[in-house]
């Protein structure tokens, strides 16, 4: 199925309209008269590119500006739509984080050519982006990827002064299901194990596969007492799954919580691991 990609035009210009739309038909066009309509309709369905006219002055570099800054919206190109091309016009858009630009009047091959560039440079930045960052087997965040977002999480809760805890899952008996059953076999328990993880912690949690067979998570803004009932719900129900007609699926699990301002994402595996009979998740030291 081919993916429909989002344009977003801001132009009043009714004559500029009419040979957007017909130069860039095979996309799905969304035209705006007013840049404060853009900024709320990205913040309901990111588009694969932006179209400014110039005419719109410091009103399109400044919107430029905020979409670029935006960690969200970061990755979007932004081209402008000018009359003429001068020293002063080219480096206020490079400068507002514009990605390029077309003239007026319009070259269709041109246009057509620039915007589809542009778009296809969008999809390998992401794709490349999912690659790095992703797990392939579980479409969980990598160990880098978690430490990286950990972090991140660690630090925003110290200066909201908002709870924190780390849920550590380590899945004990993969080995010996590999061996009984064979690895395709493990890799659809794994998955199936992701899985109960993403419907049991929501969307604001970071979780990841460290290793072959461990988990975490970071959970944000829960008591203790209701990150110990999601985690219940998941080794319940991993005891239930049935692998070749038997139920040897085993999950060890244990939780820490974000103690003072100095600790780190190392600090909380540690400190869960320290809890596990048998546990290969924490180091002492990393290299990234």
């Amino acid at each position: 199925m081919t993916q429909k990609h989002y344009i977003f035009i801001a132009s009043s210009n009714e004559f500029d309209r009419k040979i957007l739309k017909n130069i860039l038909q095979t996309y799905d066009l969304n035209f705006f008269s007013q840049l404060s309509d853009i900024q709320e309709a990205v913040a309901q369905r990111l588009p694969s590119l932006i179209l400014i006219d110039g005419s719109f002055g410091e009103e399109g570099f400044d919107l430029c500006k905020a979409i670029v800054t935006n960690i969200v919206t970061k990755d979007i190109p932004v081209l402008f739509i000018l009359n003429t091309v001068n020293k002063n016009s080219i480096t206020d858009m490079f400068q507002s984080g514009g990605s390029d630009y077309v003239l007026k009047p319009f070259n269709q091959l041109e246009i057509a050519s620039r915007v589809h560039i542009h778009i296809r440079h969008l999809q390998h930045s992401r794709e490349i982006q999912r690659l790095s960052s992703y797990d392939p087997m579980t479409k969980l965040y990598n160990r880098r990827t978690f430490f990286r977002e950990a972090e991140k999480a660690i630090a925003f809760s110290i200066k909201k002064r908002q709870r924190l805890h780390l849920v550590l899952l380590q899945f004990n008996t993969l080995s010996a299901i590999n061996e009984l059953y064979g690895n395709f076999t493990g890799d659809k328990v794994l998955y199936k194990l992701a899985t109960l993880i993403k419907k049991y912690f929501d969307t604001n949690n970071i979780e990841g596969r460290l290793t072959g067979n461990g988990f975490a998570v970071v959970v944000q803004e829960k008591k203790m007492e209701l990150v110990k009932e999601l985690v219940g719900f998941i080794v319940k129900s991993a005891q239930e799954m049935e692998v070749e007609g038997t139920r040897p699926v085993k999950i060890d699990y244990a939780i820490s919580y974000l103690h003072s301002v100095n600790e780190s994402v190392d600090d909380l595996l540690l400190e869960a691991c320290q809890k596990l009979e048998e546990c290969d998740v924490a180091r002492t030291t990393r290299n990234y």
